[in-house]
């Protein structure tokens, strides 16, 4: 079975048509868009574009929720596509089991959150409490409405045969693994004057806020240029709460995107590196950013896996 995965095409039109037309060229039998999927403006009109360029393709489409997916924008959006059998809700649908393997979807993410983010990834409900003042502090930037997710929640369709699918990366140590980032933060909050607006290219964020916002290091070198409070880092940028559950359940495929410079890098769990086009039985994978015009299709049969980057 051969699955197309794209992540992070931020509302790229052009980029998605590209994608698909190579997907149906590569024959694949489903696509995954890995979130962050539309624009931050006009994300419904954008979304139900980008959908509709997929649904072309006559393959199974699964859609999940990444850390840019506003919560009523994305649900008004699916229930437009709602009795559309070939698009399928994975924030409503998280277990999927498609021509002979075994899905399990989380939506959201647990990592940086753009403005309006609706879909929050967290191990459990403890931490709820801590994630609503942040949210109440910087309302410029947490607008709108917010659903939080739990990985607790998923534990019983997780087994070892399980592939996990999700938006952002797990933890990992080695320098050239899926979450292994070089990248610019706030140190606080701010925005970008009117004359600057044009160096954000990535994300069209209003408000940058730290631990919610990160930069590629193009758009971090312009903002340090011209006086905005950025730092420079570079370290590995995984969620921890997702290992310790991907490691409890024996999960050793896992799909996501997210990192942008680690796109198109696989790993085992040791943060070695896999290379494209070899059978492995572990197998993490960041897919890509479409809006960068990189995917990657993975194929699976029996218990291995492999895959191979997509450009466009």
């Amino acid at each position: 079975m051969k699955l197309a995965t794209v992540a992070c095409l931020h509302g790229d039109i052009g980029n998605a048509r590209k994608f698909a037309a190579r997907f149906r060229k590569e024959n694949v039998d489903a696509i995954a868009l890995v979130g962050d999927i539309a624009s931050d403006e006009k994300q419904k009109q954008n979304l139900t574009k980008i959908l509709k360029i997929f649904f072309q393709t006559k393959k199974k489409i699964f859609v999940l929720p990444g850390n840019h997916e506003q919560l009523v924008a994305y649900s008004n959006t699916m229930k437009l596509f709602k009795k559309n059998k070939n698009i399928i809700d994975c924030s409503k649908n998280p277990k999927i089991e498609f021509g002979g393997q075994k899905f399990v979807f989380w939506p959201g993410s647990g990592t940086a959150h753009a403005p309006g983010a609706g879909f929050f990834l967290l191990p459990n409900k403890r931490r709820t409490d801590r994630l609503k003042k942040k949210i109440k502090k910087f309302k410029s930037h947490f607008f709108g409405s917010v659903e939080f997710i739990f990985m607790n929640d998923f534990a019983k369709y997780l087994d070892e045969d399980t592939v996990v699918i999700t938006h952002s990366p797990t933890k990992f140590n080695t320098k050239n693994a899926i979450d292994a980032a070089k990248f610019g933060t706030p140190t606080k909050p701010f925005s970008l004057l009117e004359k600057h607006k044009r160096f954000n290219k990535t994300t069209e964020m209003r408000m940058f806020v730290p631990g919610h916002a990160i930069f590629p290091m193009y758009e971090a070198k312009h903002f340090l240029k011209y006086g905005y409070p950025v730092k420079i880092l570079q370290e590995n940028v995984g969620n921890e709460d997702y290992r310790k559950i991907l490691k409890k359940y024996k999960i050793s495929k896992f799909i996501c995107g997210d990192i942008h410079e680690a796109g198109g890098r696989a790993n085992d769990w040791r943060g070695r590196a896999v290379k494209q086009n070899h059978w492995s039985k572990e197998l993490f994978y960041n897919c890509s950013a479409g809006k960068e015009g990189r995917a990657g299709i993975v194929e699976f049969l029996n218990d291995k896996v492999k895959y191979k980057v997509v450009k466009v």
